[in-house]
């Protein structure tokens, strides 16, 4: 498709109305843009889409694993839909896998693997909705991220659905329809606004304007409690905001950060560390609990023989507790069981992790 402008990006259809109307047509066929010589533009069917990212059916996508490979617990995931990171790229890759968040790694809990799926459908995406071309796009996304849990062993439980604007949209509609936690900052759900400033999600004649009616079927059938889902977004920013207030509010947590910012544009990049605490917060909350005493803990704590063997614990007030094997193992010339029985206490079970000492009632 030859469009003679001054620009060789996206924005070109932006300005050019005859340009946008033609490429949407286009895409409508279900063709991606992907790629340009100069002026030249080129479409490429969908399904023939080849890059070197892996593909799933007809998604493509990028795995993360964790920084660290040791074991701290379970395994669990994080399922990014992404946002708008480099829009006017031309080369659809481009558009969607920019590593525009380096640092999510570093900052999520230990045992987090990184699921990136991209939005590859028509020009700007569909913000993973389905469409007329892509009718079982929303179920493609279910199956991936089923595939992804059971290759690395992932517990539903500790799945969290996140994505900023596009993929806020995204990681809500599909988090709900699979009925994973969720995460989402300021996602886009009524596009109206950026219809009007020419069309710049791409979106006129191809996809639902407006997906407040598909988002809040989903949100309705959400089966995990509101505390499993939020939206974080700011009344301060009322074009998403209003939409977000439109939402059946009942079934998931919509929080107001009250923050000074004013445009869509920058609300994602100024509140990370919100969206992190609250992403951690439900990677990790069935595994840190709270405790009271003593008693609550099943085996007692668990202590270094270094420590044990050198009378550096009071063990006065304690009635049981653990030693790993492997500890006992690499000081076996300090360790002795009888300087631990001196103290009233008896080897009371083994397994290959641990050594469980009672005090004798």
């Amino acid at each position: 498709m030859d469009i003679p402008n001054k620009g060789t990006n996206l924005k070109v259809f932006r300005w050019s109305d005859k340009g946008r109307e033609s490429a949407l047509k286009i895409a409508a066929q279900d063709y991606v843009l992907h790629g340009n010589i100069g002026h030249s533009y080129r479409f490429i069917k969908r399904k023939l889409l080849k890059g070197i990212y892996p593909k799933y059916k007809d998604i493509h996508y990028s795995i993360i694993p964790p920084k660290e490979s040791y074991n701290y617990w379970d395994n669990r995931l994080i399922v990014r839909m992404l946002g708008f990171s480099d829009h006017y790229n031309t080369s659809v890759f481009g558009r969607n896998f920019r590593r525009d968040f380096r640092s999510l790694k570093d900052s999520i809990t230990k045992n987090t693997f990184i699921l990136e799926i991209g939005d590859i459908n028509l020009i700007a995406g569909s913000f993973y909705s389905n469409t007329n071309n892509f009718s079982d796009y929303e179920q493609q996304i279910g199956e991936l991220i089923k595939r992804v849990t059971q290759k690395y062993n992932i517990p539903k439980s500790k799945v969290v659905m996140y994505g900023t604007s596009r993929g806020a949209t995204g990681a809500l509609l599909n988090g709900a329809n699979n009925n994973y936690k969720i995460v989402v900052a300021d996602p886009v759900i009524d596009d109206t606004a950026w219809l009007n400033m020419n069309d710049s999600h791409f979106v006129n004649g191809v996809r639902k304007v407006d997906l407040t009616e598909q988002v809040s079927e989903a949100i309705e059938g959400y089966k995990l409690s509101s505390n499993e889902a939020y939206i974080l977004g700011t009344s301060n920013v009322g074009v998403t905001f209003a939409a977000h207030l439109r939402l059946p509010l009942n079934k998931i947590t919509l929080l107001d950060m009250r923050m000074k910012i004013y445009e869509h544009a920058v609300i994602n990049s100024k509140s990370v560390p919100i969206q992190l605490a609250v992403i951690n917060y439900l990677l990790a909350k069935e595994d840190v609990i709270r405790v009271n005493s003593y008693e609550e803990l099943d085996n007692g704590v668990v202590f270094e023989v270094k420590d044990l063997m050198s009378n550096s614990i009071p063990l006065d007030n304690i009635d049981k507790f653990r030693i790993r094997v492997d500890d006992i193992f690499l000081n076996k010339d300090k360790f002795s069981r009888q300087y631990i029985e001196k103290f009233g206490f008896t080897l009371q079970d083994k397994n290959e992790t641990f050594e469980y000492w009672y005090r004798i009632s």
